[in-house]
């Protein structure tokens, strides 16, 4: 099996960047989040960067996520207007992986704590879960597209785009979706691609929360 963790690959990104993880949503308006309830913003201790109307599917993931903190990116880069540019863009995606993390369900959610990694693959989603990761990959576009501050980061303006171009199928059919925090208190988003001839490849799109 070909594996590649966030910390790896932001290590191989630190060494050409000066940055400190790799990448991957862009914060939902308030229309397209439902309102929440004064019970439901005291019983849920929220981030920084929460948006000003959470969905359940956020909520659902603040209950189990401690949010990165932000100086993990700022101070990596500080001093580089480039990539001080780039990282903010980058936390911007945070918003919508805690939705598609939420969007799992209450038994995968459990499995995930129990086990700390969970992979679903992406043609057994259900309706509600598939609606989350098209958000996701769309919100990643709009927000990334055009940062890239090296060459080598290239991939990290279009993810959908990048999974094409190394194995994956139009219909995902061939791609898991991970959530795994099993090497540390660091919770990364995967994506996993099973190839023609079995082997599989480990894609880390973003670190984006921790856990307790």
């Amino acid at each position: 099996m070909r594996a590649a963790s966030c910390v790896s690959a932001w290590l191989c990104v630190a060494a050409v960047v000066a940055v400190t993880l790799a990448a991957g949503c862009g914060r939902r308006t308030a229309e397209q989040s439902p309102q929440r309830s004064p019970a439901q913003k005291s019983e849920v201790p929220l981030p920084e960067w929460a948006p000003e109307n959470p969905s359940e599917e956020f909520l659902r993931a603040a209950r189990v996520l401690k949010p990165m903190p932000l100086e993990v990116y700022t101070q990596a880069v500080e001093g580089d207007q480039v990539m001080e540019a780039f990282a903010e863009r980058f936390q911007r995606t945070f918003p919508l992986s805690y939705e598609l993390f939420g969007a799992l369900s209450d038994r995968q959610i459990e499995q995930f704590r129990s086990k700390r990694v969970i992979y679903v693959p992406v043609k057994s989603l259900t309706p509600r879960q598939r609606a989350a990761l098209d958000r996701w990959f769309e919100a990643w576009r709009e927000t990334m597209a055009g940062t890239a501050p090296r060459r080598q980061m290239e991939y990290m303006n279009d993810y959908l785009v990048h999974l094409y171009k190394i194995g994956a199928r139009e219909d995902l059919s061939n791609v898991d979706l991970g959530f795994d925090a099993s090497a540390d208190l660091g919770v990364d988003l995967l994506f996993r691609i099973r190839g023609p001839d079995g082997t599989m490849l480990n894609q880390c799109a973003v670190r984006f929360a921790m856990l307790d």
